[in-house]
């Protein structure tokens, strides 16, 4: 048996950097009697021989790995961002291009296996069939209260094609047609599970009013697939004449995204913060949402320096949902719903409003899910991955499987230490 003098009971405060799931306010001022590790190093990208797995460290991005199998005419099941961090994304679940197809990251069989460190020290190895098969089904979605997992093991898929849009429609004129378009997709999606679409909403202070865009993919080698038309003119029509999908590699997309996030991006040095509100498939519902986000935002973020608020209104077809519940003991119990789970986006340059936007948020969502309930459109799932740390995540999970997340983490952690010495995340034990 290995072991890893990693975690030493002695109140020192682990704080694994490049991927953790959600790294704590003030991670970046480190005291006395606190440990920084950083994990960026722990790089490995290994393809196996028989190219069926991908085994990958804790420090790439999901944009290098997607470099590394460039050209591979394989793929995995990942983030659709490429800077987002391998395990904080699929600790957490995971929503990918390939989710409408083979379900959310962290479910289906889509991970074969972790190594990791547990909190006295041991290295091990988890599979689904082991003696720590506990622990491997509690990785699926359970978060980062149980150990420090260094690799992943994914399995590949076979992806020769792929292909990529990205229309912009306008101004609030479109907002209607631009709803139609979503809610189509919701509700249909599950006929062709090769397509994806990524619908957003965005208002920057200062502008007339919010932008209508949308990025639209397909695993496939189809440059007008049936299931995205909706988004090139059959619903709502670019204004870019991006009327046709290109071939364009996951890898070519990644580098195409990530910048904005880099040094010297628009977005880079920003303060940020993130929001879900998961709804029902109700068209009356989304428009309700929209009309009063954007209305409210407009006046109440007006003075708020570089202030730009979004909405992703994430698709979530029956055909996800099943694929994530395909295989016995699916960890997140999702409802067979349609859905969508939107994902409120604020991001700001001054300290100074963090008040602004913080009221925004709770009085916003609050009246919101009084609304909503009234129309028996709320929906009961908070996905990790895009949740605000107030949110109730784990307290929608099936009570079964909770009370197992707890058994689990008191068996390979009784100490508490990635509760206590490792910040960050949702910790099932502060349920």
């Amino acid at each position: 048996m290995k072991t890893c003098s990693l975690f030493l009971l002695s109140g020192l405060m682990v704080l694994p950097t490049a991927s953790s799931p959600d790294l704590p306010t003030g991670a970046n001022a480190i005291g006395p009697t606190e440990v920084l590790i950083s994990s960026s190093n722990l790089n490995t990208l290994v393809l196996s021989a028989d190219r069926e797995t991908l085994s990958i460290g804790p420090g790439p991005r999901l944009s290098d790995v997607y470099e590394f199998l460039q050209g591979s005419g394989l793929a995995v099941v990942g983030a659709r961002i490429g800077p987002v961090g391998v395990p904080g994304l699929l600790l957490s679940g995971g929503v990918s291009f390939y989710s409408y197809e083979y379900g959310l990251a962290s479910t289906n069989g889509n991970i074969k296996g972790y190594e990791c460190i547990l909190a006295d020290g041991r290295i091990i190895e988890l599979t689904a069939t082991n003696e720590y098969s506990d622990l491997f089904w509690a990785l699926q979605g359970g978060g980062n209260s149980f150990c420090l997992v260094t690799r992943i093991d994914l399995r590949t898929l076979r992806a020769p094609s792929t292909m990529f849009g990205a229309p912009s429609y306008g101004g609030s004129e479109v907002k209607n047609e631009f709803m139609d378009a979503v809610y189509n997709f919701v509700t249909s999606g599950h006929e062709d599970q090769k397509g994806a679409i990524i619908p957003v909403v965005q208002y920057a202070v200062g502008t007339a009013g919010p932008a209508y865009s949308s990025t639209l993919f397909y695993n496939g080698n189809s440059s007008t697939p049936e299931i995205v038309k909706g988004f090139l003119g059959d619903t709502i029509t670019p204004l870019n004449s991006s009327t046709t999908l290109l071939p364009f590699s996951l890898g070519q997309y990644s580098k195409q995204v990530r910048p904005p996030f880099e040094e010297g991006g628009q977005s880079y040095g920003l303060r940020q913060r993130f929001h879900l509100l998961p709804i029902m498939a109700k068209r009356e519902a989304m428009q309700l949402v929209h009309d009063s986000y954007f209305e409210a935002a407009q006046l109440q973020f007006r003075d708020v320096e570089k202030g730009v608020i979004g909405m992703a209104f994430n698709p979530i077809t029956t055909q996800l949902l099943a694929a994530s519940n395909k295989r016995p003991g699916s960890l997140q119990g999702l409802d067979q719903q349609p859905a969508s789970w939107i994902e409120q986006t604020y991001s700001w340059k001054n300290a100074a409003d963090d008040a602004v936007v913080d009221e925004f948020i709770q009085n916003f969502n609050t009246d919101m899910l009084r609304r909503l309930k009234i129309m028996n459109a709320t929906g009961s799932f908070y996905y990790l991955n895009e949740a605000d740390v107030d949110q109730p995540v784990f307290q929608n999970y099936p009570a079964t499987n909770l009370q197992r997340l707890e058994e689990i983490r008191c068996k390979y952690d009784p100490e508490r230490v990635c509760t206590e010495l490792m910040p960050g995340g949702f910790k099932v034990a502060d349920v």
